[in-house]
């Protein structure tokens, strides 16, 4: 178990992270002594340990040729008492999915549209624990799948069909909740240190993610905090990922021959081993 100073170091880094960028970079810079720069820098940042303060790592992912997903853990400064919901939102998009049906009470077709106004592409929530112990008001949550689907707007057709929207996203990585992945450190004072890791999936998109926190006291929720994390694309991936969307002709042509010259190759191959085998 950490020491109440472990905590209290911890905490100041995590404000320091978020709120002193500055002061942060250059604890990395100057070198630890005991009356060092580093030392007193720690100082500074210990007294600035605010209610709400968000630390992210990594604050951004880079996705390469071989990116399989990221764990992004976060730590916030929260009230010792207060139960606490972390979310990683990505960005908002108008989602449309095709409603399947039985025509003719045969055939399985496309029947219509199904429209939401403003779906995440990722909504990971993690909270200390269940969610319906954090709220005892009767008011509606702003976080959690009800949550979502009141601000997706969806019409009157969609709004049946969004219990199978989650089941999809699940499915993909990019939604889902975790109970009790939330850990609460009590630390000095009246002030703990809340813990927890998002797994982001392969398949999240580039882009700016927020860090969202959320504190429930005598069952009534309070925004808390709030910060970014950015997955951008490096190398090759980010080279061909920008040459599809650029020079969309360009890259068409280059994947048709690479197509070419594997099935050329691949029959070359394949031909010689069946000479050799008679």
């Amino acid at each position: 178990m950490r020491s109440p100073s472990r905590i209290a170091l911890v905490m100041a880094l995590a404000t320091g992270l978020v709120v002193h960028g500055e002061a942060s970079a250059s604890l990395r810079q100057t070198p630890a002594g005991p009356s060092g720069p580093r030392q007193q820098g720690v100082e500074r940042q210990r007294g600035t340990a605010t209610q709400g303060a968000i630390a992210v790592e990594p604050s951004e992912v880079l996705a390469g040729m071989f990116y399989d997903g990221a764990t992004i853990r976060v730590s916030a400064v929260v009230p010792r008492d207060a139960g606490i919901a972390m979310v990683c939102r990505g960005e908002d998009h108008p989602l449309v999915l095709k409603k399947r049906g039985r025509v003719l009470g045969l055939l399985w077709m496309n029947v219509g549209d199904v429209s939401f106004q403003s779906v995440p592409e990722v909504y990971l929530l993690n909270t200390s624990s269940p969610l319906g112990r954090l709220r005892q008001t009767g008011e509606e949550p702003s976080v959690g799948f009800r949550a979502l689907a009141r601000e997706s707007g969806p019409d009157s057709a969609a709004l049946p069909l969004f219990d199978e929207l989650v089941r999809l996203k699940q499915g993909d990585g990019l939604w889902g909740t975790a109970e009790g992945a939330v850990h609460v450190q009590p630390a000095e004072e009246d002030m703990a240190l809340a813990t927890t890791d998002f797994r982001l999936p392969a398949t999240a998109q580039p882009g700016v993610y927020q860090i969202l926190l959320y504190t429930f006291r005598n069952g009534r929720e309070e925004p808390s905090g709030r910060a970014e994390l950015r997955v951008r694309r490096v190398g090759l991936s980010a080279f061909i990922a920008d040459l599809a969307v650029r020079h969309g002709l360009l890259y068409g042509i280059m994947a048709t021959l690479v197509a070419v010259a594997v099935g050329l190759s691949t029959g070359l191959f394949f031909g010689m081993g069946s000479k050799h085998g008679h």
